[in-house]
């Protein structure tokens, strides 16, 4: 579905260390206005993974075909300048911990952006979006807004941003759930009754067998939803209980020995 808002309001922001954010802004738009983030700030190093803030260009096919870069980006609505909705959103690209630590903020990534957005409160929230007056995700119903336009800062201000502890228990759980669903779908889990539920509990039994890294997690989830009797076998209890092992060693031997079909 074709995005029907207007190059002039509608910019696309893309997560540079999921996609080459450029050469996919020039495979769609022939004359785009491309910013990188990191240019001209102290992560200039990073500047090959650098998000880019795109201004598409009249008629172009960035805005007519979403779906060639909804997995690495978000729409913005501002009627600032550009310029100036970049520099904001470099003020943005690290945050203050609670500890008065700084640490990145991928506001740029579209799976985290909605769980950013939502723990914030109004009058956090205006100040965070700044010049921007809406977050789109592009394939999905999900906008947030804005109550209205807040300050817009520069990249001189980096880490201006302070979260809270309350602000990291929201982000903890909403990591958690996303985690929860990824692997549901992952699975083959998600499309079943009670997927969600089983998928949690499965998760939960991974962790008392000492999996705790998520890739290990997720395939003794794959596993288990599709093997359950085969891992009730003598042989592989023997491995899950063999918590001496280390894990990944432990989850290649499951694989083996069901997958492969050893017994």
């Amino acid at each position: 579905m074709a995005i029907t808002r207007t190059p002039e309001n509608g910019l696309i922001l893309l997560d540079g260390a999921t996609t080459d954010a450029p050469r996919l802004a020039y495979q769609h738009d022939d004359a785009p206005e491309l910013e990188r983030l990191f240019a001209g700030t102290r992560h200039q190093e990073a500047i090959t993974v650098s998000p880019c803030l795109v201004k598409p260009s009249p008629g172009s096919a960035l805005l007519a075909t979403p779906e060639t870069w909804r997995d690495h980006g978000i729409l913005l609505e501002s009627p600032a300048d550009p310029a100036v909705v970049a520099d904001h959103l470099r003020s943005l690209i690290s945050v203050r911990l609670p500890s008065g630590q700084g640490a990145y903020c991928r506001f740029y990534s579209p799976g985290q952006l909605v769980p950013l957005l939502c723990m914030l409160d109004y009058e956090e929230r205006r100040a965070f979006s700044g010049p921007i007056t809406a977050w789109h995700l592009p394939g999905t119903d999900i906008t947030i807004r804005a109550p209205s336009q807040g300050q817009a800062r520069g990249p001189r201000d980096e880490g201006w941003f302070q979260l809270s502890e309350a602000h990291m228990t929201h982000l903890r759980a909403q990591a958690c759930w996303l985690f929860r669903v990824a692997v549901a779908r992952a699975s083959g889990l998600a499309g079943q009754p009670g997927g969600q539920h089983r998928c949690a509990r499965l998760i939960e039994r991974a962790q008392r067998y000492r999996f705790h890294d998520e890739p290990e997690i997720a395939r003794f989830v794959a596993l288990v939803a599709a093997h359950e009797a085969r891992l009730e076998e003598k042989d592989c209890l023997a491995v899950l209980l063999d918590v001496g092992q280390p894990s990944g060693k432990r989850i290649r031997t499951l694989e083996r020995l069901v997958l492969g079909g050893a017994r």
